[in-house]
């Protein structure tokens, strides 16, 4: 007697071409002549992907491209405002320059005015003789601590003329002072005789 197998057979007969026919159903999953799916996606992707990647590489590059022109706009726009400060500052320190040149030479010209006059006026009657310190092998110079001080070059000695032009030129004290309190700060003004006398 036979054992019948046809059942168990079968059996495994449907469970092979069930299993086997799987991955065939999977891969017709992907095929877009039969899965509305798989054709959405085939449409997609080039349709909106493609074209979105490339605006957005796009636009990246676009976005790059402004940055550095407003940075460059920025930058000369910056320059360009320092420059116009900057000449401007210099425009008005070069005023302040000539401005106070004008001034010294108008001093200038004013204490030499000043020393005609008191070289032509003499000695002040009224002011006492300055004593004078002949230091060894030094200077010939006023020994007092007065507003201006004096020198007598040995060169020439301490002569008559010498003499009056030292006292002479106790008169410019007041004057030299006045001046040298104006529009300009003066920090002393001096004045050489051809007699030999120095006095600031």
């Amino acid at each position: 007697m036979k054992p019948d197998i046809s059942g168990t057979s079968a059996a495994v007969s449907g469970l092979t071409r069930s299993g086997g026919l799987q991955p065939f159903r999977d891969a017709g999953a992907w095929n877009p002549r039969r899965s509305l799916a798989a054709r959405l996606l085939w449409y997609v992707v080039p349709v909106a992907l493609v074209p979105a990647a490339v605006y957005w590489l796009a636009a990246d590059r676009i976005g790059r491209e402004q940055q550095q022109g407003i940075r460059a706009t920025l930058l000369a726009e910056a320059r360009h405002h320092e420059e116009q400060t900057l000449s401007e500052e210099a425009a008005d320190r070069l005023r302040q320059i000539a401005d106070a040149s004008r001034n010294v030479v108008a001093i200038v010209h004013r204490a030499a005015e000043q020393a005609r006059r008191a070289l032509e006026d003499g000695p002040d009657p009224g002011l006492p003789a300055e004593p004078l310190v002949d230091e060894a092998g030094g200077l010939l110079r006023t020994a007092g601590h007065g507003v201006s001080a004096a020198m007598v070059s040995r060169r020439t000695g301490l002569g008559s003329l010498a003499r009056s032009d030292l006292a002479a030129t106790r008169r410019l004290e007041a004057p030299f002072v006045t001046l040298g309190l104006g529009p300009v700060a003066v920090s002393a003004l001096s004045i050489r005789t051809v007699s030999g006398v120095f006095r600031v």
